[in-house]
């Protein structure tokens, strides 16, 4: 079961890292493009902040938090496994990982997250696929605690 939870996180790292790259080789910066119309536009932002940009500028401060977060990911991961193999536990925290770890990689290496997509109809803060898995992810832990457990930190 150790295996799926790899295996999801490297995929959402993969798919995140890819459609960045993508985004950062077809788009201009702050210029939106129509996806799908009514609903979503692809508009390229840096984001030196962390979700809905918080502490912007602050790049040094939300990539220590974000790898403090996914310390702790992987300690609650650890210390909860269930007894019983529910392949969603593993599934939740690969994707909760696989994303938080996708914001890492753009931290590290450029400085800031790229973010790509955005709602055309509401006023929301640009997101990219990391943002997406991290979503996923909560979603999927939500439904296996209250489905099969309650997720306990010891």
């Amino acid at each position: 079961m150790v295996l799926v939870f790899f295996i999801t996180s490297v995929f959402c790292i993969f798919v995140d890292q890819l459609t960045k790259s993508r985004a950062i080789s077809f788009l201009t910066p702050d210029t939106n493009q129509i996806f799908i119309p009514g609903f979503i536009n692809l508009t390229l932002v840096k984001n030196t902040g962390m979700a809905f940009s918080l502490a912007s500028g602050h790049i040094q401060i939300t990539t220590w938090i974000s790898l403090i977060v996914s310390f702790v990911l992987i300690y609650v991961f650890i210390t909860n496994q269930p007894r019983q193999r529910i392949i969603l536990y593993y599934i939740a925290f690969g994707f909760l990982l696989g994303g938080a770890c996708g914001n890492i990689i753009d931290r590290f290496y450029q400085g800031f997250v790229t973010d790509f997509i955005e709602f055309s109809q509401f006023d929301f803060p640009v997101f990219n696929m990391a943002d997406i898995f991290i979503d996923i992810g909560i979603v999927l832990l939500l439904i296996y605690n209250f489905k099969y457990a309650k997720l306990r930190i010891k």
